[in-house]
Order: C-alpha cells, then structure tokens, then sequence
C-alpha cells in the first residue's frame, strides 16, 4: 500500500476531463428529461382543454346531456392524473397549471345544473381553480385533482379509493 506512486498531471487532468464529461452528460441528461415532460404535460393540456370545450350547455344554461358533464370529469380527472400524479405535483409546471385553472373557471361560469349538490361541488371546483390562479399552491392543486377523482367514480365508475370530499354521491 505504501508503494503506491502518485498520479502524473496526464492521470490528473484525464480524471478532470472524465468527471467534467459525466457532469455534463447528467445535467443534459436532465434538462432533456425536462423539455420532454414540458412537451408531455403541454399535449395533456391541449388535450383536456379540447375535451372541455365539447361541453354543451342549452340555452337555460343548463349541462345538455349526462355525457357531457361525465366527459368534463374524465378528461379534467385525466388531466391533474397525468400532470400531478406518482411525483409530478414536485416538479409541476405551474404556468399550465394557472391556464388550466383560467379554462376550469371560463368553463365553469357557462354551466349550470339543477342537481344541487353537483352545482356545490361545480362551485367548490371555481373557487379552488380561483385560488390556484391567485396563489400558486399545490395544495390546491391536489384539491382540484381529488375533486375530479371522486366525481369522476361518481359519474363514470372509475375503479378508484374515494377521498370523500364531494357532495355529489351519484344518482
């Protein structure tokens, strides 16, 4: 053990060389991860935002069709899975987050529904959209996305534990 030589400057500047190369590939590494998630999370959005525009209201303003209303659930419930779900809500991307809360919000104004508990729940979605707009926590986003989970096993059946904080129960 004592016998062990020093390294030369060539050893040195090579281990330099080698450490700054791996440094770099692991950085690149996760800006790359990033752009893509980035890309994943803006097509989720398009995608949910497209759904949530084939929501119909009749002229009373009210919700034209179960499908309708059970669509909006799914594709929002979808929507903060993919985006906030196993990890995500860690490093979420906020400004889409904050467009999506704007869309909830618009869409929300233009419904209306003569099943009360659904029109308090619809209610409860606004202001906690609202509330993501204005202040930026996550905890209102984990809100959101369980407001849309319960309703969505309501409404659609999904096989999911229920966090029990909707009014509506189902029909």
């Amino acid at each position: 053990m004592g016998n062990q030589r020093p390294f030369t400057k060539t050893q040195k500047i090579l281990g330099l060389i080698g450490s700054a190369f791996f440094a770099t590939a692991f950085i690149l590494m996760i800006v790359v991860e990033n752009v893509i998630n980035k890309g994943i999370d803006e097509q989720i959005y398009i995608e949910a935002r497209e759904m949530a525009k084939e929501v119909n209201t009749d002229e009373t303003g009210l919700v034209s069709g179960d499908m309708e209303i059970y669509s909006f659930v799914r594709s929002f419930h979808s929507f903060y899975n993919d985006t906030l779900c196993w990890g995500r809500i860690d490093k979420v991307n906020i400004s889409m987050q904050v467009k999506t809360a704007e869309e909830l919000i618009e869409i929300i104004d233009g419904m209306k529904t003569e099943e009360k508990d659904l029109a308090k729940d619809l209610s409860d979605i606004k202001q906690t959209a609202e509330r993501v707009v204005e202040s930026q926590e996550r905890i209102d986003l984990v809100r959101l996305h369980r407001l849309f989970h319960d309703l969505d096993i309501h409404m659609n059946g999904a096989d999911f534990e229920l966090f029990n904080i909707t009014s509506y129960k189902g029909e």
